[in-house]
């Protein structure tokens, strides 16, 4: 008979913890929902900034090559060019990976301009 007293009880216990559990997850997943939705809308402003910058520096060294007498000096603007752009790049990866890996105020303070 006792057996079948905590037996019955067990689901109403069951309960309650399922409830406690899920109201302190559920705030889990609102905070990390709100972080994970900030954290893509930096991302994306991130890339936003960073292809106008690109485009920009592509658009200058094509007049720069465009404009040049030889070409020598053609690749060589070129050979610039690709090892700047693959920094860029790399840079821009790192960027993006602080983004999703450091908390907010960490990311707020290193943020650096471009060169």
């Amino acid at each position: 008979m006792t057996a079948q007293k905590s037996s019955a009880a067990d689901p109403a216990r069951s309960a309650a913890a399922f409830n406690t559990l899920a109201a302190e997850n559920g705030h889990a997943l609102f905070v990390g929902m709100d972080s994970w939705l900030k954290a893509s809308a930096e991302c994306q402003r991130e890339i936003i900034e960073f292809l106008a910058h690109r485009l920009e520096k592509d658009g200058t060294v094509a007049q720069q090559i465009a404009s040049c007498k030889n070409l020598m000096d053609a690749m060589t603007l070129q050979a610039r060019w690709a090892g700047e752009t693959v920094r860029d790049y790399n840079d821009e990866m790192t960027r993006i990976m602080a983004i999703y890996t450091q908390p907010e105020a960490a990311r707020t303070q290193q943020r650096h301009k471009r060169s």
